[in-house]
């Protein structure tokens, strides 16, 4: 099983999902850290996502069109985050969560707007800036995201971002 083939073919996808339906979106999460300082291990793909509520019924039914669904969690709203959750199959080869974090806060918002297009694997995904990514994991606020921000911090004192 290729857990990291999967997580990545999952993000391609999604973001060309995303954009051929002109949804305003970018990478957030672990694999954003991954490309932005430093590998880490993630399990899911995070993606910051422009919807709102009225649209949720449609775009789960664009996303059942373009992926092997297993499973959709109704969203859950937290304090500081709105996460929905997708169980997807990855070709008979195991299970990647995708979990989209509304945007439904402005410090959200203002990483979609801020995002930057880097190019994986031949396919454009627009990422969360580092700045905005410290300002998402300082709400989210658990250990390893603590852990993140001090890599984010030490990759941006050392390269030009």
């Amino acid at each position: 099983m290729d857990i990291a083939g999967g997580i990545l073919k999952t993000l391609k996808r999604a973001a060309t999902v995303l954009r051929e339906n002109r949804i305003d979106y970018c990478l957030a999460g672990g694999l954003a850290v991954s490309l932005l300082a430093r590998p880490r291990a993630t399990e899911d793909v995070d993606l910051i996502v422009l919807l709102k509520d009225h649209e949720l019924a449609d775009f789960e039914d664009l996303i059942k069109c373009s992926f092997e669904v297993i499973q959709v969690h109704q969203v859950k709203r937290f304090h500081n985050a709105s996460i929905w959750r997708f169980v997807l199959g990855d070709g008979g080869q195991g299970l990647v969560l995708l979990d989209l974090i509304l945007a439904d806060r402005e410090e959200y918002r203002a990483a979609i707007e801020g995002a930057t297009e880097i190019i994986v694997d031949g396919c454009p995904i627009n990422i969360i800036a580092p700045h905005d990514l410290i300002t998402v994991k300082t709400l989210a606020g658990r250990p390893i995201d603590l852990l993140d921000i001090e890599a984010l911090q030490e990759a941006m004192k050392s390269a030009d971002f």
